[in-house]
């Protein structure tokens, strides 16, 4: 799964004629990986964003889950504790 978008689909949905591309990150960005896998990676995945939302500066987190039922669970749990 990626997080890159399709810029001619979305082009052509809403009817621009032109894009623009700018390559590179334009904020700092760190990608951390589990050591070994998880079952219940979507559990461990509110586990970690509740620690770095604790422990770190604000800023933001980006998490993607398999399907849209764990994005809502998430975002249910996530409410819960008000981060």
């Amino acid at each position: 799964m990626s997080a890159t978008m399709n810029t001619k689909k979305f082009a052509d949905y809403f009817g621009v004629s032109e894009t623009l591309a700018v390559k590179g990150n334009a904020f700092p960005l760190e990608i951390q990986h589990l050591q070994a896998p998880n079952p219940d990676y979507a559990e461990l995945a509110l586990s970690v964003v509740e620690h770095i939302h604790e422990n770190k500066p604000p800023g933001n987190i980006l998490v993607f889950l398999a399907s849209a039922q764990q994005v809502q669970i998430a975002i249910l749990k996530l409410r819960k504790i008000a981060i």
